[in-house]
């Protein structure tokens, strides 16, 4: 099908406190269906101009696949970047109409935003930013969800708040990894402990009852492994920032243990919240939760090559 629509959207750089010019993107990267060009004005927080094409041959289509498109870019520029800011793109986008278009162009261009603040510069050619990772994106459901959690991440100015979209990242790897792990207690010893926890139910339970207390046990001695959640998951997170970085890292599972707990207290003890999380559990998440997800961009970007 030919191209249809392309959809050009400035993408603006924005921070816990709004739009924010302390961070640049310089280069271009382009395909056969974007194309990215940015910005040398460093007064301004729109750092690029995003170009999205998609055959879909209708506009009110076009409209939200190019958008969504558009933010996965940025979200996979966000976490490349690794700085305290996220990319967006800007609706509206200016609208042009290609070959495959089948309605009258719809749309309007938009002009650039104000700011002013010191820079630091990204240059975007470079193999950390898998932009094409963005073209499997709509196939993985729980990586587009953590990284529309790695945005809000980036704008939220509370610190608990902050940590627990961190944690949220980082534990559905720690799940992943831990069932994997394997169990301590064999299906014949878990159901013997079944077996006697059952016996020694007091007579006075309801049939549904004791169905109720045999599930729970069964279901938790199912998920015990043979080794700790802290002492599988330091082994792991070391291995993984150790190869993100250009030293080793040592994760402890004491560390395990205190971001288990800064989750914890920010989670389930409201009248805690005014408090502001450890900054070593809290770094630990971030860094947990940028390296997780940029290793999976890299791998869905090594599946579309």
């Amino acid at each position: 099908m030919p191209p249809a629509w392309k959809m050009t959207y400035n993408v603006q750089a924005r921070g816990a406190h709004g739009p924010d010019a302390s961070t640049r993107l310089r280069g271009t990267r382009s395909s056969d269906w974007f194309e990215i060009d940015c910005l040398p004005d460093d007064t301004s927080p729109v750092v690029a101009q995003l170009s999205v094409t998609t055959a879909q041959p209708y506009l009110v289509d076009a409209e939200p696949e190019c958008l969504r498109k558009a933010i996965d870019l940025c979200h996979i520029l966000t976490v490349a970047n690794g700085n305290w800011v996220v990319f967006e793109p800007i609706p509206p986008p200016r609208v042009d109409e290609l070959e495959g278009a089948k309605q009258p162009i719809g749309g309007t261009g938009i002009g650039l935003l104000a700011s002013l603040t010191a820079i630091s510069i990204h240059g975007i050619e470079n193999d950390r930013y898998n932009l094409e990772a963005a073209t499997r994106l709509q196939d993985d459901a729980d990586l587009r969800a953590d990284l529309d959690t790695w945005r809000l991440a980036m704008t939220e100015d509370d610190g608990p708040t902050r940590l627990i979209h961190y944690f949220r990242i980082y534990e559905r790897e720690a799940n992943a990894v831990m069932a994997a792990e394997p169990q301590l207690l064999t299906a014949e010893e878990i159901d013997a402990a079944v077996r006697a926890t059952l016996n020694a139910l007091p007579e006075r339970l309801l049939p549904e009852q004791r169905d109720r207390v045999v599930m729970t046990v069964k279901s938790a001695l199912a998920r015990v492994r043979k080794r700790s959640r802290p002492e599988v998951l330091s082994e792991r997170l070391t291995d993984l920032l150790s190869a993100s970085r250009a030293e080793p890292v040592d994760i402890t599972p004491q560390d395990i243990s205190a971001m288990d707990q800064a989750r914890g207290r920010y989670a389930h003890r409201s009248a805690e919240r005014d408090a502001q999380p450890a900054p070593e559990a809290e770094q630990r998440l971030r860094e947990s939760a940028l390296a997780l997800l940029r290793r999976a961009l890299s791998i869905e970007a090594t599946r579309t090559r």
